[in-house]
């Protein structure tokens, strides 16, 4: 329950999208809670983006970027650098953003930057991530069945269809 806190030691894990105060600058195993669940959420998010808008290899590249040497001999992808989300992340989402046809993406891209806030406490809680994942899902799916109600439209030139039509519109834009 949330009046009982979710700090908990940060477990080992191999992988990308553990949060920058999961490990002190000595690898030390640091006390963690609910914001670190948002940032590597947050992570998963901005990958499956990728995947969406440039494939397999789209992600390979990204991955590819974000490769630095942390210690001697030791290379990672995470998404942060000395406790800050890594430029050359922020590089890619800021082109995602821009590149991106689909106002879906752009939705999504702009939630995952606001999860990988470098400060714990300025990160969307999960209720807020769950209500903005919501909301995008459903303008998404209300713009294509837009799409398909007039294409459906065409050429039936019914009133009542049109009213209908307007109706509808008015409910998207209430949405």
């Amino acid at each position: 329950p949330p009046e009982q806190g979710s700090g908990t030691g940060f477990q080992n894990c191999l992988g990308d999208y553990f949060s920058p105060e999961s490990l002190d600058e000595n690898f030390s195993q640091q006390k963690i809670g609910r914001a670190s669940d948002i940032w590597s959420l947050g992570c998963v998010i901005i990958e499956v983006i990728t995947f969406c808008e440039h494939g397999v290899k789209g992600v390979s590249r990204f991955r590819s970027i974000r490769r630095t040497e942390g210690r001697p001999r030791y290379i990672n992808s995470w998404f942060h650098s000395n406790g800050k989300m890594k430029i050359e992340v922020d590089n890619w989402l800021s082109k995602l953003r821009g590149n991106a046809q689909s106002d879906t993406v752009k939705a999504l891209a702009t939630l995952s930057r606001n999860m990988l806030n470098e400060i714990p406490d300025n990160r969307p809680s999960a209720d807020a991530v769950h209500l903005e994942l919501a909301s995008i899902a459903l303008t998404s799916l209300a713009k294509r069945l837009a799409k398909q109600f007039e294409a459906f439209l065409e050429g039936h030139g019914d009133f009542n269809l049109e009213m209908e039509k307007k109706r509808f519109d008015e409910w998207c834009d209430g949405v």
